[in-house]
């Protein structure tokens, strides 16, 4: 970018010869020890060197054209050094070599380089720090000026920066007094157009475009106009004379650059006092460095200013802002609270429906588990028991029924026992009695007995009985699991279960069979015939021994157990049942969280169709809807049956999708202890246990929040007067800040001038911007 526009053809020549000659110093200069090339110019050479009496580092410039031009040039630059001494923004001149060959002068050395430096080493600079070291540039500039001298040359690599990092002004080889008429040529895209000129007289103006050039360089890192196309099509054209036409013509045709205007941290008022230094027609320029400094003083007073002016237009609006922050967050508060409440007194009333429903629920299984205790523990029904099962051929025919063996003559025993004679007294003995039973629980799907081995030795149902005879000893009613054995032989069931089974008098071929010792809720599965969830009561039989001999059991179908579920009308609040017991087996199937009862079966009529796959597959996370009840903020918790497709066809499909309160309460039952429980201590005949089915009772949270939604109705209206109200009050407070604003902006232009027209004549001078502050 340094293209300083002095040399002919001849001295470019003369210069490429130089470059090419070794590096060494162009003469010794007597007193000092040159030490280092430090750079090269039009007109010659600067060495570093060091004073050998006072050991100072100095820096020493070489004028190396070799003619008498040379101390022409020297007196030119020395004068102006002279004038300026003693001046702490100018590089000083310390000595002078006039008879020397070649002639030179020795300065000082200035530690940290040139700005051209700095921004090839720090680019971009803070914005900031630019204007500082605009601002003494622009100080050191007025000083020169006031002594009548006009630097004609300013650019990055004339500007060095001293140890402190403020700016000194060097090479005065293009420097002209005011009262001189030669012409300057300067640097190209740092000289004023009007400067590329040989017949133009020296100005003030041209200095104060240079000064814009270096804040535009220092924000942006490339001076103003500059193109790779521009200067190469300079730099392309021979003749002087043309170059600096193109030059003049090309700055003077384009728009006015934009790219400071982009940096971040650049202000309006920065912007446009860089504008009016680098605007090609001095017309529209600065017509002084003082005016250059007296719009950055305008600008410093405006900032110091502003803080007062928002503080005097924001300071209400954050005043206001802050009473709207309040009111607002005490909106939300009290929406809170009565969110909180109304949830609270919702959550207290569900959870009594669901302790209401479990209670329900619990009852209805101590009916079943009392009926089915009652009848195993009836005498004469234990005498005609034990009387069918003492038969020995009839016992013969029970251990085959027993035996997975027997598979190839099954149906031909099973037969046989249906038909034999010790067997017909008790089916028509437990008929005659479980006739009135069916009365008593009508819900009741079927009535059995199992003998020891599991065989079904006795039953009734209200249709066609195709079970007798049938060995049940895998069902978890009988062995008192969780879940249905998976096994195919007796062998295996020994294995697996050995341990953990009641050694009883009676074998089935070698191997100990697991029985259940107390009243037992069976797993739940689904009946082959209604394709419904069933489950079973259990209850072993004993005799005068407290030996096991048998189960009595019946069955239920659970869309029958908790009818509080198909009575809800009101479908914002309903209840299911669900299974909570993980499997105890390894291979069986795991029922924890299936849906046992739901309104969603009364309104398929699962009766007539069955529960569909898709519910039969669908669980409830238990735990999640634990947590959730006894959470202490409210944890909006769905229903995963209205995810199913079988949901989303109902008419009322959103019935089971919307955001719910939970409760969650336990099915806790009292059964009467078996015999051979351990007893260690005196304790009840009748304990509460927990049977792992949970009651879980939804309601619909936005129905909840319908009172919440009135009050936040009303005190959505009450704000809105409030900030239209506030709003009132604040126009009227701007229209009286924008009068006094307005005033002020009428002092100010008054005091500096129309800044907006072609010319900056009134622009005030610094004793005039103070005397004004």
């Amino acid at each position: 970018m340094d293209r300083t526009e002095h040399q002919s053809s001849d001295d470019r020549e003369q210069a490429r010869e130089l470059s090419l000659e070794p590096a060494r110093p162009p003469a010794k200069v007597p007193g000092y020890n040159i030490l280092q090339f430090l750079g090269s110019g039009a007109y010659g050479e600067v060495w570093s060197a060091t004073d050998l009496t006072t050991n100072r580092r100095v820096a020493i410039k070489f004028y190396t054209r070799r003619n008498r031009n040379d101390i022409r040039m020297l007196a030119r630059e020395v004068e102006k050094l002279v004038v300026l001494e003693a001046d702490r923004y100018v590089v000083q001149l310390l000595n002078v070599g006039w008879d020397a060959d070649p002639p030179y002068y020795v300065m000082e050395y200035i530690e940290h380089g040139s700005l051209e430096d700095r921004l090839k080493n720090g680019f971009p600079m803070q914005v900031d720090e630019s204007v500082g070291l605009f601002r003494e540039i622009a100080n050191g500039m007025m000083h020169l000026h006031r002594k009548g001298i006009f630097h004609c040359d300013l650019k990055p690599g004339n500007i060095l920066l001293d140890q402190d990092g403020h700016p000194r002004v060097a090479d005065f080889g293009q420097a002209r007094l005011s009262t001189d008429d030669t012409p300057a040529l300067g640097t190209l895209f740092f000289m004023a157009p009007e400067q590329a000129d040989m017949s133009a007289v020296p100005e003030a103006s041209w200095d104060v475009y240079s000064l814009g050039c270096l804040l535009f360089s220092m924000l942006t890192g490339k001076p103003p106009y500059y193109t790779e196309d521009l200067a190469e099509e300079i730099e392309t054209t021979d003749a002087i004379g043309d170059r600096l036409l193109k030059y003049r013509d090309s700055l003077l045709a384009a728009d006015l650059p934009t790219a400071h205007r982009k940096i971040p941290g650049v202000d309006r008022a920065l912007a446009d006092i860089i504008d009016r230094c680098i605007a090609a027609d001095p017309k529209r320029r600065f017509n002084s460095i003082e005016s250059v400094l007296a719009a950055l003083e305008s600008r410093e007073f405006a900032k110091a200013r502003r803080p007062l002016l928002l503080l005097g237009l924001v300071g209400p609006i954050m005043l206001l802002g802050v009473f709207g922050l309040f009111g607002y967050w005490a909106f939300n508060q009290a929406l809170a609270r009565t969110n909180e409440a109304v949830t609270a007194k919702a959550r207290d009333s569900n959870n009594y429906t669901a302790l209401m429903a479990a209670k329900k629920a619990a009852s209805d299984i101590n009916q079943y588990f009392r009926a089915v205790s009652q009848l195993a523990h009836e005498p004469a029904f234990i005498a005609e028991y034990k009387s069918a099962m003492a038969n020995g051929e009839l016992r013969s025919i029970r251990l085959k029924l027993a035996d997975p063996k027997n598979n190839e003559q099954l149906a031909e025993t099973r037969e046989k026992f249906r038909n034999h004679d010790a067997i017909k007294p008790l089916l028509r003995a437990i008929e005659a009695r479980l006739d009135d039973r069916f009365n008593e629980f009508p819900k009741a799907a079927s009535w059995f007995v199992c003998d020891r081995f599991g065989n079904q030795v006795a039953s009734a149902f209200p249709n066609e009985n195709r079970t007798l005879g049938k060995n049940y000893a895998y069902r978890s009613y009988f062995s008192g699991f969780n879940s249905d054995l998976q096994i195919v032989s007796v062998p295996d069931l020994a294995r697996r279960f050995d341990k953990e089974s009641q050694d009883l008098p009676d074998t089935v071929l070698g191997a100990s069979r697991r029985i259940t010792t107390r009243p037992h809720l069976s797993g739940v599965f689904l009946s082959k015939q209604s394709k419904t969830w069933k489950v079973a009561f259990s209850t072993p039989i004993f005799d005068e021994g407290n030996h096991i001999i048998g189960i009595v059991a019946l069955t239920v179908e659970l869309g029958e157990l908790v009818d509080f579920v198909k009575d809800q009308a009101n479908r914002d609040r309903y209840a299911m049942l669900v299974d909570g017991r993980p499997p105890d087996i390894d291979d069986a199937k795991n029922y924890d969280g299936a849906i046992l009862e739901h309104p969603i079966y009364g309104d398929l009529e699962t009766k007539q169709q069955g529960i569909p796959k898709e519910l039969e597959d669908t669980r409830i996370d238990l735990d999640v809807a634990t947590e959730f009840n006894v959470a202490e903020r409210f944890l909006p918790f769905y229903d995963p049956v209205g995810r199913t497709s079988i949901s989303q066809k109902l008419p009322n499909n959103n019935t089971y999708r919307k955001a719910s309160i939970v409760s969650v309460e336990p099915v806790m039952v009292q059964l009467q202890r078996s015999p051979l429980d351990a007893v260690e201590s005196p304790r009840a005949e009748v304990a509460e246990e927990p049977t792992r089915l949970f009651v879980l009772v939804l309601q619909d949270y936005e129905n909840v929040q319908t009172d919440v939604r009135a009050l936040e109705s009303q005190l959505q209206r009450l704000g809105i007067l409030a900030t239209l109200t506030l709003l009132i009050v604040l126009a009227s407070m701007g229209y009286f800040v924008t009068r006094l604003l307005k005033e002020s902006k009428n002092r100010l232009t008054r005091a500096f001038g129309d800044r907006t027209g072609d010319t900056f004549s009134s622009f005030p001078t610094l004793e005039q911007t103070k005397e004004w502050k």
